[in-house]
């Protein structure tokens, strides 16, 4: 291939015995490349199960899930505003809070769990 010559006669032949042979080993790889693509094709999956059953077990076992509801109201009670921060919010005219805004707290505490749902309603100081 590095000349346009043409091959001599053991040249030929070596290349007719390439090209006769070559088809079938062609065959040969690609239905090795199938395969490996089959099995690649099932760790992947097999993995990225795994990755799913890691990540559920480590949600699971957050330390967070283990607070008692007195211990989340606190922390949440330190999420909205108090009376005396809005009265003085609305004397300088600064009140950016609205009670009604679903991503303000205490509405957004409410939509993590059902857990901290019952703690947020349940507790009338974030309301």
């Amino acid at each position: 291939l590095k000349t346009n010559g043409v091959p001599q006669d053991v040249e030929r032949l070596a290349l007719e015995e390439r090209a006769r042979d070559a088809p079938p080993a062609l065959l040969q790889y690609d239905a090795r490349i199938a395969a490996l693509n089959q099995e690649l094709d099932l760790v992947v999956s097999e993995r990225a199960k795994l990755q799913r059953h890691y990540q559920d077990a480590k949600t699971l076992l957050h330390p967070i899930r283990t607070l008692p509801s007195d211990l989340l109201r606190e922390v949440f009670s330190w999420c909205s505003p108090t009376w005396e921060e809005l009265a003085e919010n609305l004397k300088k005219e600064t009140l950016n809070h609205s009670s009604l805004n679903a991503s303000n707290a205490p509405w957004s505490l409410s939509q993590v769990s059902t857990g901290w749902r019952t703690v947020a309603l349940s507790s009338p100081l974030l309301w």
